[in-house]
């Protein structure tokens, strides 16, 4: 042990804070009474030990109480100064900031937990990513609308080597709301939405025991009961191969008297599970050789992902990676699916998976076709993945449009193509001679409007599949009598080329995925 230097080294002090790094601060009970409530109630109330993270009376020498907390020695001298009658602490850190407000309030020491939400504000500007974080950890709503202007600058400025890890422990939902700047969802920053509708629960359960392979009439030697009662006769040896962690469960429950029963009707082996039936159903399905190519919903794969993980089936994982990037490549303009995807695939580690998705979503609208049906997306998902999508969209964003503005793209001036080649073209104003770099109006209004589109949509499907922009540019170029003939032809080749070439500038943005 060591120990803390003036103010809180006096020999005359009657209790000792024990930091979690071993630090001892001999401090006055008088004044953390009359600071904190905590520490108030701690030294007049029973003890209790049921919360890991509140302080604890230990015995101390020479007839000195101690009293450990979890906060290191850095954190608490702060904390401790500012009850104190000394020189307040400085601050060098927003993380510092960050922890010692967190002990104030834990501690429920007002004045500390006032004097430090200032120093947090004070830092908003240089440090918008922090204080949100801080701000959502205490559930600070005007402290955290504070941070939406520099959070859209850093935004804005293309951040994508930004660190954001602060972010990481905070949900998403509080962003996305901040983010939207609507009065409605600033009004609920905080609020915690349910991500299921109330008949959720019922969705989870069979109406019926389950059909064959799994019903009384298959030659079965184990059963399995979900949390609702049903009950799934299985046959251990495709479980062996398919699912080897609840194959375990099953055979091996030695130690587990209450898991392994005989069930009376078959005497056969029972294990109950935590899943319900219908989530139970679909998971055996999958072990089984099933007609499984129904499409699959955003849903089905969501629920089925973690008892997979849980119960070894790496098979079936793979068939519920496949069908999470099915429903995303698929996903119908109103439906914010490829969002879905990335959230859930985000959630549960799946990097390949995330990244597809966050390609998928450079095809919508990024304020999302239905914002409210996003918010159920939204579970698991950290502020940090969050925030990185939208650094990855903005990124892509300029890519794509530099590559249609600016200088004509080298592939524009290759193959003849008759936006150089018109002679005299008859649809400018000027007419220009052969060796003229500049290529015509027509086709220079479609690479402007283009850029356009490529910054809100950043992707190839945006050239590939406006036919309204490529008709504009043809009937343009109809008032010239050479343009008109060869115009949709050599745009059209044009375009596919072009599209597949910002489709792959675009693969090569990095995107952290955690």
């Amino acid at each position: 042990m060591t120990h803390a230097g003036p103010p809180f080294n006096k020999a005359s002090a009657d209790t000792i804070i024990r930091s979690a790094d071993g630090v001892e601060f001999r401090v006055r009970r008088s004044i953390l009474e009359e600071s904190s409530q905590v520490f108030e109630d701690m030294f007049t109330l029973p003890q209790g030990k049921d919360d890991v993270d509140a302080p604890q009376r230990v015995p101390g020498s020479h007839g000195i109480p101690v009293v450990e907390v979890t906060e290191d020695s850095t954190t608490l001298d702060c904390l401790l100064r500012l009850c104190y009658p000394v020189p307040p602490p400085t601050f060098d850190s927003v993380n510092l900031v960050g922890s010692v407000l967190d002990a104030a309030m834990k501690y429920m020491m007002d004045h500390a937990s006032s004097v430090m939400i200032g120093h947090v504000v004070a830092m908003t500007a240089s440090h918008p990513a922090e204080v949100f974080a801080i701000s959502a950890r205490h559930e600070l709503a005007k402290e955290a609308q504070g941070t939406l202007p520099y959070l859209r600058a850093l935004l804005d400025e293309g951040g994508e080597n930004i660190s954001v890890t602060e972010l990481e422990v905070v949900p998403a939902l509080p962003l996305f709301r901040l983010l939207s700047e609507s009065e409605d969802s600033m009004c609920r920053l905080f609020e915690i939405t349910s991500s299921d509708p109330p008949s959720a629960s019922d969705r989870d359960c069979l109406d019926n025991p389950p059909p064959y392979p799994f019903d009384t009439i298959s030659l079965s030697d184990a059963a399995i009961r979900s949390s609702d009662g049903i009950l799934f006769h299985v046959h251990t040896q495709v479980l062996y191969f398919a699912a080897p962690a609840l194959y375990e469960k099953l055979v091996s429950a030695g130690d587990e008297p209450l898991v392994k029963k005989p069930d009376p009707t078959r005497h056969i082996h029972l294990l109950v599970v935590e899943e319900k039936s219908r989530i139970l159903y679909e998971l055996l399905r999958l072990c089984y050789p099933l007609d499984n190519s129904a499409q699959p919903a955003y849903y089905y794969v969501r629920d089925l992902i973690p008892p997979a993980r849980k119960y070894g089936m790496q098979a079936v994982l793979t068939k519920l990676r496949t069908a999470l990037t099915a429903f995303v490549d698929t996903a119908d303009a109103d439906e914010d699916l490829e969002f879905a995807g990335y959230a859930l695939a985000c959630a549960n580690g799946l990097e390949n998976e995330a990244r597809n998705a966050a390609r998928r979503f450079l095809r919508r609208n990024e304020h999302f076709e239905h914002s409210w049906k996003v918010e159920v997306f939204m579970e698991n998902l950290s502020a940090a993945a969050y925030f990185r999508l939208l650094q990855y969209r903005k990124t892509c964003s300029r890519i794509a449009g530099a590559l249609a503005d600016g200088d004509m793209p080298p592939m524009a001036r290759e193959g003849g193509y008759i936006w150089n080649a018109c002679i005299l073209c008859e649809c400018d104003d000027s007419q220009r001679p052969l060796t003229s770099d500049s290529p015509r109006q027509w086709w220079t209004n479609f690479m402007r409007d283009t850029a356009i589109a490529l910054r809100r949509f950043p992707c190839g499907s945006t050239v590939l599949l406006d036919n309204k922009r490529f008709n504009d540019a043809v009937r343009a170029a109809s008032s010239c009598s050479n343009c008109g003939r060869w115009a949709a032809a050599h745009l059209r080749d044009f375009v596919n080329r072009f599209a597949a070439h910002i489709d792959t500038k675009l693969a090569a943005v990095p995107l952290e995925v955690k």
